[in-house]
């Protein structure tokens, strides 16, 4: 009897395996139409394609890669403090010196970098939002910048690409991408930089965010150079094809959209408008979330809403009225503060940067500043379950001067 028993719950345990499990087959052949509409700019083929890969995914849709998270108890009774913030970021910042002045030291020695361009990048952006808070106080942050930018400029590729760095000796991780990528495309590196991804998209993700930190640089020092180097990585952007990873895309979109706002050139939002349109739009569900597993997990999932919040308020200042926009971002950051305050806080970074920005620049919601709070006390108490805040908690410091009577 008990045997079977066991049987029956074996039986049953595979039924649920076989049920969840992805058809692989179908789900290449999906991606691989949805490519090919979304260079062909075909919008009936883009939804048909991304419906029947959403299809192959079977109950894996909107499913979280690698499993559940672990999370905190989100905490949303109040608002952290700003004083809070500002000290966490001078911790902060004490902590990293060393690494980053290592780090522009080899900035021209790729293979001896410990991570990608992403990393000045963010701490750049921070930098940009700390003074902004701070003012004439954020005296390091505000000397720091044209140090950061200076850096990003020395190494950008002749065709405006801020590259990848060859980084395979110091990443098990990114060194088995690269090693797959090459086997491909033996020429992908060149000078110790990645400077090929095969039309995956990766590189879009380095290039957008050194983009955005070099127009913040811009923005602060005036100095005409970084904004001539963001011109240039925004027409290399413009030349890389719209991919299947919602996310890559969407770093091009968010750039883009600011470059937008910047020059007051349309002809850059209407880029960023399109690519949103056949490369972020298609993916999500109709309760705010991406339907692929990778896409799903929140810090994905943020990175996607802060590209859509930036493409709306650039919008709004082009007089451009663009609904599927609107309420995609808002379904986005609904989703994710629902998801939240619900469930928990399982990673703190983009989450946070994305709820400051729309919150300081776009509209507010109870929902929406309530997640912030719980994002912010959860970060700068440093109780984050997967990563700490760290240069994020500008992003916070940056809301919390801002929403001071």
């Amino acid at each position: 009897m008990q045997l079977r028993r066991l049987s029956a719950l074996a039986l049953a345990l595979l039924a649920f395996a076989a049920c969840t499990r992805a058809d692989e087959h179908a789900v290449r052949r999906a991606q691989t139409k949805l490519q090919s509409a979304q260079a062909s700019g075909d919008d009936v083929a883009v939804r048909t394609a991304a419906a029947e890969w959403r299809t192959a995914l079977g109950d894996l849709v909107g499913t979280v890669e690698g499993g559940t998270p672990k999370r905190v108890a989100a905490d949303a009774s109040a608002p952290a403090d700003a004083k809070l913030a500002a000290a966490y970021l001078a911790k902060y910042r004490a902590h990293i010196a060393p690494d980053i002045e290592a780090y522009l030291r080899d900035v021209a020695h790729p293979t001896k970098l410990p991570a990608g361009l992403r990393q000045l990048a963010v701490l750049l952006i921070a930098d940009a939002q700390t003074v902004a808070a701070l003012g004439d106080a954020a005296t390091a942050e505000r000397a720091e910048i044209p140090r950061l930018a200076d850096a990003l400029c020395s190494v950008q590729r002749p065709n405006g690409l801020f590259a990848f760095p060859d980084i395979r000796a110091k990443s098990e991780f990114f060194g088995k991408m690269i090693d797959k990528l090459l086997e491909a495309h033996p020429d992908a590196i060149a000078d110790g930089w990645l400077v090929s991804d095969g039309g995956r998209g990766d590189l879009q993700y380095d290039n957008g965010l050194c983009g955005v930190a070099l127009l913040e640089a811009h923005a602060l020092t005036h100095d005409a150079r970084y904004l001539a180097a963001a011109l240039r990585a925004a027409e290399w952007a413009k030349t890389q094809p719209i991919v299947t990873n919602w996310n890559y895309n969407s770093f091009s979109v968010w750039f883009l959209a600011r470059l937008a706002l910047v020059t007051k050139d349309r002809a850059w939002l209407d880029e960023a408008a399109r690519r949103c349109r056949f490369g972020v739009l298609p993916g999500q569900m109709d309760n705010g979330r991406w339907f692929d597993p990778h896409n799903a997990k929140l810090v994905y999932h943020a990175i996607l809403c802060r590209a859509l919040v930036e493409l709306a308020i650039a919008n709004r200042a082009f007089a451009v009225t663009d609904a599927a926009v609107e309420r995609a971002a808002t379904l986005g950051l609904d989703n994710a503060a629902d998801e939240i305050l619900r469930d928990g806080v399982s990673v703190v970074t983009v989450p946070t940067e994305v709820f400051a920005q729309a919150l300081s620049r776009w509209r507010t919601t109870p929902r929406w500043t309530a997640a912030m709070h719980a994002l912010a006390s959860t970060g700068l108490a440093r109780r984050a379950p997967s990563s700490e805040l760290g240069p994020y908690a500008a992003a916070y410091l940056d809301y919390a001067h801002r929403a001071q009577p």
